[in-house]
This record gives C-alpha cells, structure tokens and sequence, in this order.
C-alpha cells in the first residue's frame, strides 16, 4: 500500500497541483561550508519551481547571506580581490575564485545602491538627535559708588587708638556680592548699625571680628545676597540644549577603464580563445568605457559636532545626481528641524550652485577655512618664496584678520598689498582676491567662531579618502559602474548602517 506523502504536493495560483520532475542535487556556499541538498523540482505552466529553496535561502542563491557578508567585510580590508580570496580561504576555510569574488562584491554594492534610492535603507538617526549643550551664560555687576555715605560703627568699651572701623555701603549701592571686611579691636562688645532703607531681606554682610569680643555686623540697604564670595558675582542661566547639523559635499577623483582599454582587454581574449580552438560561451556584451583616465564622483555627507551621527552617500553621476542626493537625504534627516544647520564645503562653483537650486535649509554656508589658507600660502610662495619668515608673517597674519575680523578688514589688507606688487607677483595677488572675492558671501568665520561652529570641512575629507581606499592604488583601474557598488559598502560602514542592511537582507526587522 502507497504510503500518504508527509505534505501535499503545491499549487499555482489557479489552485492546480503540480507535477513532480524528480529530485535534483543543490549546492549552498555557507560559513559553515559548502552544503550539498537534494530537492524536488515541481512543474508548473511557468515553469519549474523549487519551494524548499526560499526557505532555506530568501535570494535562491548558491552563496549564502552569511557568506556574502564575510567576503564584502574582507574584500573592504584587501588591496585585491585576490587577495580577499586568500584572506577568505585562510581565515573561514572557504573557498572562491577571485572572479565570482568580484561579482558577489560589486552585486552587493549594487544592492546597496538600490537600498538607498529606494528608501529601503533609513538613516539610523535624524536632526533631532544631534543635540549639544551650550554653556551656561555669565555676566558680572558691578556695584556704583559714587553716591556711598560711610556708616561707621565704634565698638563700645574700646580704646580710641585700638578700635576699628568698618564701613557699610548705603541704600542707593547694588552689589550682586558684598565682600566681608574683618577687624580686630580690642574688648568690644558687639554693634550692629543698619542704614535707612535697608531690606534685610536680600542684605548682604559686612562683619568686623573683634578679638575676644563678639561680632560687629554693619548691613548695607538693597544689597543683592546672590553670593557671600569676596569676588564679583556671576549671574548664569541654565544650560540650553540645541540640536546642530553639519552638511559637507566635496569631488574625488577615481581611477577608470577608458574605452580604448576596454576594447583592448576585449581584442585580447578573443584571440586567447581562437587559439585554445574550443568552443566556448559568448562574451556578454561590451560596455562602453570612460574617456578619461580619472574622473570626479561626487560624495554629500552629514554629520554632528561629535561624528557620532553621520550620513555619506557617492555618486559617479554628475553634479545633477549630488544635488539630489543632497536633497534626499536632507529629507529623509529632517534637517529642517535641526536648530541650526551649517555647510563647510570647499567653495567649487557646483557645490554652491546645487545648495541653491536644492534649496536647502541651511543657515549658513561657509568656506572650508583650510582651503582658503591654501590658496594664501600659494600667493605667498610666489611673492616672497618658500622659506622667507616675513612671507610667512604675512600669511599668519592675514589668516588672522580672516578669522577674527572678517572680509571687510582682510580685503583692505589684501587691496593695500597688491598695490605695492608688480608682474608675476601682482598675478598671484589678483588670483587671490579673485579667490577671496568670489566666495565674499561664505567668509563669515568671526560668526562662525562667536556661536561655536566649525571651520574646516575635515570629516568631509576624510570621508573621500576613507570611501576611496579600495579603489586607489597601483594598477587599479574599475568601470565607473563597479568602482560605485563597491564605494556604497565602504559608505555603509562610515554611516553605521552596516548591520541594519544585512537585517534587511535576512528579511529580519531592525
């Protein structure tokens, strides 16, 4: 007698049982190693089908999630994808070609990509949350004397020669600390004296410590008891939290396959397999090249006074794309509701021009102060040269009318200097005015210094290097396509969403 199958046969859409085509084997590549399955094929008006695969892989693929995580972190830390395959075959005795390493690298980066257009991706924290604390406001009152009569208080029983004098400050002194004088004379009994219209309430006082005798109090009328300290009061507010976000975008320059090269590689593998004479699978299609050695991709990065919060997303797109990208993640951060929003970029045209076409909400735009420094120290080189200590005095000091009384007092500086410069030294002045004079509106530093706000675009350009390592080096060279997937996943990890994708991808929520 047939036993009843444990489950049922599966269904289409329409209800219809499938047919089974039989049991066919399946290999998985796990960190545990690699899994070999058997599984039934079910026949459907589609096609065949395999439903044990979704259960044990979601993407049906023959690596699995734990695996492709492990080859991206290595492939990050190697100078090659070969290397990454040595790395991987020593470390989790796994083993794959350096080619289908390489795929699995930049497919995962492509995934990345599509993550984050999509929405898929969010940022691990908002505007809201990039809070710092101002410290407490101070200010110091100092009390009038100008119209102070002098209340003078003799102790009794004591002798003319040996007695003190203390002096209290009348009605019309406000202090917001009354200082303690302390005399010694001899057998005193004790003496308060009060002035008129004195409020005993918020008095602050003065006392004389006679020796062997009890205490002399004189109380000044409307004296303020904020504190009994002999220095001048301070009077503070409480600490206010604020929230404040920093927004960065810079270009970095990435090593390309030109087409030339591309048509060259193509060229000599076709001639290696017309050798080999054997017959092979065609070569996908050809995919046009860069026409330029190197080109610029762009990076937009957000990021909080302590870098503990930061976003950074590339682009290989054109300035279009970065001010896109700008936007979205403005968005998706509700920069908007951040108390203040300041950009530190380098100052290039693009950047500027992209702010304002994407309108975004920030209160300030300032120029990287380091990148204004180096254009000053390239004027200074070719008008007193390298070494000269009165070139170098002239830029210190420069650079500190910059930062400290703003554009109006540099710019009269920098008129009265060039006036005194002839030939290739006045070009260097004007290079430098014309600089300077370009970017007036972002040259705010005394403002910049008097709230507390950065100068330079630092993280931004750390980002670019940080972003770029995998792809910079000798003999490196990468399709724009590629050298964008696998910039995403170093993006990832600096924006600490690195776990958050990988739970997306198991289909587990964060």
């Amino acid at each position: 007698m047939r036993r009843k199958p444990l489950f049922p046969p599966p269904t289409d859409a329409s209800g219809k049982r499938l047919r089974q085509k039989g049991r066919q084997s399946f290999t998985v590549l796990t960190v545990n190693g690699r899994v070999r399955l058997k599984r039934i094929r079910w026949q459907s008006s589609t096609g065949a089908q395999t439903p044990i695969d979704r259960w044990l892989d979601v993407a049906e693929a023959t690596i699995s999630q734990g695996v492709r995580e492990l080859v991206c972190r290595l492939n990050a830390g190697s100078s090659s994808f070969a290397a990454a395959a040595e790395n991987l075959r020593r470390a989790a005795q796994l083993r794959l070609s350096r080619e289908t390493l390489r795929q699995v690298v930049e497919q995962e980066g492509r995934q990345v990509l599509a993550a984050q257009k999509s929405g898929a991706l969010t940022p691990g924290w908002s505007a809201a949350d990039c809070v710092v604390t101002e410290p407490a406001a101070t200010s110091t009152v100092n009390a009038p004397t100008a119209s102070a009569s002098t209340v003078t208080a003799t102790p009794a029983n004591a002798s003319t020669a040996s007695a003190s004098t203390v002096t209290a400050t009348p009605a019309a002194t406000s202090t917001a600390s009354a200082s303690t004088v302390t005399a010694t004379p001899a057998n005193a009994s004790t003496v308060t004296a009060t002035p008129a219209n004195a409020s005993t309430a918020n008095a602050s006082t003065v006392t004389a410590m006679p020796a062997n005798a009890s205490t002399v109090t004189a109380t000044p009328a409307n004296a303020s008891k904020a504190s009994s300290s002999a220095s001048p009061s301070k009077s503070s507010a409480s600490a206010r939290a604020k929230t404040r976000v920093y927004f960065g975008c810079d270009g970095v320059m990435v090593p390309l396959v030109t087409d030339a090269e591309k048509r060259k590689r193509r060229a000599t593998i076709k001639h290696k397999r017309k050798l080999r004479g054997k017959k092979a699978k065609p070569l996908p299609p050809l995919r046009p090249g860069a026409d330029q050695a190197f080109k610029e991709f762009k990076l937009v990065v957000y990021y909080d006074d302590t870098r503990r919060h930061r976003l950074v997303e590339g682009t290989q797109g054109d300035h279009e794309a970065a001010g896109r990208l700008m936007r979205r993640q403005a968005v998706r951060l509700r920069l908007d509701l951040a108390d203040e929003k300041i950009g530190i970029v380098d100052g290039a045209p693009w950047i500027r021009k992209q702010v304002a076409r994407q309108n975004l909400p920030l209160d300030a735009l300032g120029l990287d102060f380091y990148h204004l420094a180096e254009h000053v120290h390239a004027a200074r080189r070719v008008v007193f040269g390298e070494e000269d200590e009165d070139g170098q005095r002239w830029a210190s000091e420069l650079l500190h009318t910059f930062k400290h009384e703003g554009y109006e007092a540099a710019w009269a500086k920098l008129l009265d200097w060039r006036g005194r410069l002839r030939g290739a030294k006045r070009q260097a002045a004007d290079a430098l005015l014309g600089y300077v004079g370009e970017r007036r509106e972002m040259i705010r530093y005394p403002e910049f210094v008097a709230k507390g706000w950065q100068l330079g675009s630092g993280p931004t350009e750390s980002c670019c290097k940080t972003l770029t390592a995998r792809l910079k080096g000798r003999g490196r060279r990468w399709d724009a396509r590629n050298a964008e997937a696998v910039m995403a996943l170093e993006a990832l990890k600096q924006s600490g969403q690195w776990q958050a994708y990988w739970l997306i991808q198991a289909k587990i929520p964060a």
